[in-house]
C-alpha cells in the first residue's frame, strides 16, 4: 500500500511539473498576426486563413488601408500604389514577412516552409516583374512568384509604420 501511495505521489509531482512547464511555455507565446491591406477588390484573406492556421487575420480596406499600404509599397517597391494586396506578417514586435499579390498554392507552400526554417523577414511576391526593382536579373515584363529577404532597415521601417498606425487607430477611438 505504501508503494502505491509513493508511486501516485511521484506521478502527481511529475504531472504538476509538466503542467507548469506547459503553462510557462504558453505564457511566453506571442500572437502571430496577419494584417491584410487591400488595394482593390482582390482579397487573399481566405487563403491566409487556410494556409497560415496559427495567425489571427485582420483585414483593412479602403481609407483604413490606403495610408499604410502606400507607405509599405514605397518601402518595398519604391512606388506609392502597386495595386497588389499586401499581407504583413508579424509576431509580437518582430516582422516575419510581407506577402504581396495573390500567391499560388506553390508560393504558399514556399512561404510556410520559409516561416518554419528562417528567422529573417521576407517578401513573398506574386505579381508583375516590373514592380521588383530589386530583381536585377529578372526580365522586365511578365509575372513572377518568388521569395526575397527584406533588408533589416526596411523591416525596421515597416514595423515603425505598423506601430504608428496602431497609435493612430487607438487615438481615433478616443475621440
Amino acid at each position: 500500500m505504501r508503494q502505491v501511495v509513493m508511486l501516485l505521489s511521484a506521478a502527481l509531482a511529475i504531472l504538476l511539473t509538466l503542467l507548469l512547464l506547459l503553462l510557462s511555455c504558453n505564457m511566453g507565446r506571442e500572437e502571430a498576426l496577419a494584417i491584410v491591406l487591400l488595394a482593390d477588390d482582390a482579397d487573399p484573406s481566405t487563403d491566409v486563413i487556410s494556409h497560415l492556421k496559427g495567425f489571427v487575420v485582420k483585414v483593412f480596406r479602403g481609407n483604413a488601408a490606403r495610408p499604410l499600404h502606400s507607405k509599405v509599397s514605397r518601402i518595398l517597391f519604391k512606388q506609392n500604389d502597386t495595386g497588389l494586396p499586401l499581407i504583413i506578417l508579424v509576431k509580437g514586435e518582430r516582422l516575419l514577412g510581407v506577402v504581396a499579390g495573390l500567391p499560388s498554392k506553390q508560393l504558399w507552400i514556399k512561404i510556410i516552409r520559409y516561416l518554419s526554417l528562417n528567422n529573417t523577414p521576407f517578401l513573398a511576391f506574386s505579381g508583375p516583374r516590373e514592380l521588383l526593382l530589386k530583381c536585377l536579373r529578372c526580365p522586365l515584363y511578365g509575372s513572377l512568384e518568388e521569395i526575397f529577404s527584406i533588408p533589416a532597415h526596411e523591416a525596421k521601417e515597416i514595423l515603425r509604420l505598423l506601430k504608428e498606425a496602431r497609435l493612430q487607430q487607438h487615438s481615433s477611438r478616443d475621440l
